[in-house]
């Protein structure tokens, strides 16, 4: 029997572990249930599903190319013959499907915008300066181009222009964590942090200059020169950690013994997890780290204010001001009830951004284009 044609196609630059990858798979899991026909494309250098995909969705392998343009102008092509709503996940996919030869008022274009992408992708990225004006210019363009947009917080709204942005629509994170944070706010508070045993911070490994983990390093020298009772660690399971100084204690080597390998497992060992990022439209690290019970330290990049408040479910500070940063881990390192305070309060605010609410919502607006288009 023949497959239905795709009604909804998801281009996409990539299938990767990525936490912008993994919603928009749920996005798809979620019109797929509901019985819509949905393609997702995805080059063969990375075609791996980060969480299994529904029975409706057809996942299309195209071949790789030197280069994403000339990727995503051969989807654009494909894209001409279809009738079916594309749903954007980059600033550069509206502009390459009309390159591609599909007027302005034939796109049946959809976008979900994770983040401002002239500062992600562009101002933090590692492309060329001499091509970074065109980048802006066709970001600008993508975010103006006809189609029903979604923003991922009031931050990407704002940057993006409120005129061009139907919808703001909190992401969320998975059902785990969900779980560990019920669990966790069953046992009920637990005894006051002892201030004489180290204060355990995790932070990723990432090296982006945008991940502001240079930042993070600084003050940790910092607070180690001052002898403070801070005991950092990197998530180093499925990433290099050659950049990270040898003195920063790696997360394989606490877990060795009792077998956890997980995020999960390594937001559970922390007390504090530092999120020292530029730019985030929504980062949804700070809220895995709530739910696990770590209090989130979080640069001011944005997003974070969705879902953070200082002081009450974690505490941000300025970004790139490594001061800063040393300041706020050592009031923690000290204030053992305030620690606690946030903990509590932090794995409350988390229960509140289940991934599938986002899911559920942007399928909803996506349903209503599609019976608008046809």
């Amino acid at each position: 029997m023949t497959k239905p044609p795709p009604q909804v196609v998801f281009p996409m630059l990539a299938l990767s572990s990525a936490g912008g990858v993994r919603i928009m798979c749920v996005v798809a899991n979620e019109l797929a249930s509901r019985g819509i026909t949905v393609e997702i494309i995805a080059p063969a250098s990375a075609a791996t599903p980060p969480i299994p995909l529904h029975d409706n969705i057809e996942l299309s392998i195209y071949p790789g190319y030197s280069s994403s343009l000339r990727y995503m102008y051969r989807v654009s092509r494909e894209l001409r013959r279809r009738d079916a709503l594309a749903i954007s996940t980059g600033y550069l996919t509206p502009v390459i499907i009309h390159a591609g030869g599909i007027p302005f008022k034939r796109m049946n274009m959809f976008s979900i915008i994770q983040g401002y992408e002239p500062d992600s992708h562009i101002r933090y990225g590692h492309r060329p300066r001499w091509i970074r004006p065109l980048l802006h210019l066709a970001a600008r363009m993508g975010y103006r181009l006809p189609g029903y947009k979604i923003a991922v917080s009031s931050f990407v709204a704002g940057r993006v222009g409120g005129g061009h942005v139907n919808e703001v629509i909190n992401p969320g994170i998975g059902q785990e964590y969900i779980e560990v944070a019920r669990a966790l706010s069953a046992e009920g508070l637990p005894p006051p942090r002892d201030t004489s045993e180290p204060l355990v911070v995790g932070v990723f490994p990432f090296p982006a200059p945008g991940k502001g983990l240079a930042f993070a390093l600084q003050a940790f020298s910092s607070l180690k020169s001052k002898r403070a009772n801070v005991r950092p660690v990197v998530f180093d399971r499925d990433f290099p950690c050659d950049h990270i100084p040898a003195w920063i204690e790696r997360f394989s080597n606490i877990c060795r013994d009792n077998g956890q390998h997980t995020i999960i497992d390594f937001y559970r060992t922390c007390n504090v997890f530092l999120y020292p990022s530029l730019v985030e439209g929504f980062p949804l690290g700070g809220l895995e780290a709530m739910a696990c019970g770590a209090v989130p330290v979080l640069a001011d990049c944005g997003g974070v204010h969705d879902y953070g408040e200082s002081g009450r479910n974690c505490l941000i500070v300025p970004r790139s001001d490594p001061e800063a940063i040393s300041e706020a881990l050592q009031t923690l390192a000290e204030d053992a009830q305030l620690l606690a305070q946030i903990r509590a309060n932090g794995l409350e605010n988390a229960q509140r951004y289940p991934e599938e609410k986002f899911a559920r919502k942007c399928a909803d607006a996506i349903a209503a284009q599609m019976d608008r288009i046809r």
